[in-house]
């Protein structure tokens, strides 16, 4: 949905072009959450790095301000940020969805475009944070999945033991999954429970089975 314009010609009108979609059109130009959006974005990365939308939202350009006349326009953002950016779009989104479907009767819900939404799949969304926003993003987050008060099913994954304990604790959650590849090629998914910490007991695992390799089990590496 976005991709850059680098502008390889003149290399000066550097743009995050997005493409067109029911999901942005309906949370920028329909609900006016690009503000939001915005804030969300500052939040997390800097308030002197300034997204500005174009005017159809087809497209968005930044520029870094550092509070005196000095500005530097149309820069091209590091790809954390710009990971960062989409995903606050997408989280203004999100909590717009669990809004409308906290509405017990559909009839009664201001649209009937995600009557049908089932799942939400998040995949690691705390890329390039550091540790404090990242407790923050996990604590928000399960904040809103707490408040969704319909049948929607949220499934997270993450490479982020910190992420997955506050996530996990703050979500009074029973058990969890640790995703893990061996050499081989194969995967395993092992059930977790009990306390969050005890999911991430890596050095007794590792000595458990590299005792195994002798005996001539594949050999496993953590998906982290």
């Amino acid at each position: 949905m976005f991709y850059w314009d680098n502008d390889l010609e003149g290399d000066i009108e550097r743009k995050l072009r997005i493409q067109t979609n029911n999901y942005t059109q309906w949370v920028l130009q329909e609900q006016g959450q690009d503000q939001n959006s915005i804030a969300h974005f500052q939040h997390y990365t800097s308030d002197k790095l300034i997204p500005y939308f174009s005017a159809d939202f087809s497209e968005v350009t930044f520029s870094f301000e550092r509070g005196n006349d000095e500005r530097t326009e149309n820069v091209k953002i590091y790809k954390g940020e710009e990971s960062n950016f989409i995903w606050s779009i997408f989280y203004i989104l999100l909590e717009l969805i669990i809004s409308v479907l906290n509405v017990p009767e559909a009839s009664e819900r201001e649209t009937d475009r995600y009557d049908h939404l089932e799942y939400v799949f998040i995949d690691d969304p705390v890329t390039s944070l550091d540790e404090n926003h990242l407790i923050e993003l996990a604590v928000n987050m399960a904040g809103l999945i707490k408040f969704s008060k319909s049948d929607l099913r949220f499934i997270i994954t993450t490479h982020s033991p910190l992420f997955y304990n506050v996530l996990y604790g703050e979500l009074q959650q029973k058990s969890g999954y640790i995703l893990s590849k061996f050499d081989d090629g194969g995967f395993a998914l092992e059930e977790k429970k009990g306390a969050a910490n005890k999911a991430f007991a890596y050095h007794p695992s590792r000595l458990i089975l590299r005792r195994r390799l002798s005996a001539g089990a594949p050999r496993r590496r953590d998906c982290r």
